[in-house]
């Protein structure tokens, strides 16, 4: 009698064992699977937030301003150009763009980065920091266009310089 109840015992135990594990193995899966479905909320909303139609608008907006002052455009240029960037926004926009960007960001970012992003872009500083961005990126392309024309223009005159010079040489040789 002693050996059944043992053995009875004994096989509760190890039945017991095997579904604690495996329910244990299925939460565990379970979790992963969660954080990977949390992770890919949350990059959705960073990609929402980062790529909205609005401020894609504004940013391409104030881009146009900044081409429009270096190659003025009238009539059938000007509509071209904001044709193009309407389109361009749209396609920043698009779910297409938005899976890449997503892919790329996750790719990247582990979830507790891609939270700590939310949290940054969802609170006052964050949120201020999308508003300007438009008006940040147009003042940075100006400052890096006024740089380029500076170096461009200092290229220009010392490879003239050098062309000069080279051609000097060859009418001495002469």
């Amino acid at each position: 009698m002693i050996n059944k109840n043992l053995l009875l015992a004994s096989l509760l135990t190890i039945n017991s064992s095997l579904v604690l594990a495996d329910s244990s193995s299925c939460k565990t899966n379970k979790t992963e699977e969660c954080s990977k479905n949390k992770k890919n909320e949350e990059l959705e909303k960073l990609i929402n937030i980062l790529f909205n139609k609005d401020d894609m608008s504004k940013t391409f907006n104030k881009s146009l301003e900044q081409v429009s002052q270096f190659m003025p455009t009238k009539g059938k240029s000007a509509d071209i150009i904001k044709n193009m960037s309407r389109k361009l926004s749209d396609k920043m926009c698009s779910p297409e763009f938005k899976k890449q960007f997503i892919k790329i960001y996750d790719e990247n970012f582990t979830a507790e980065e891609i939270s700590d992003l939310l949290d940054f872009y969802n609170s006052k500083t964050g949120k201020k920091l999308i508003e300007k961005m438009p008006e940040i990126a147009s003042e940075s392309a100006k400052a890096s266009n006024d740089m380029m024309q500076e170096l461009m223009s200092d290229f220009l005159t010392k490879f003239q310089t050098e062309e000069d010079i080279d051609k000097s040489e060859s009418n001495d040789k002469e």
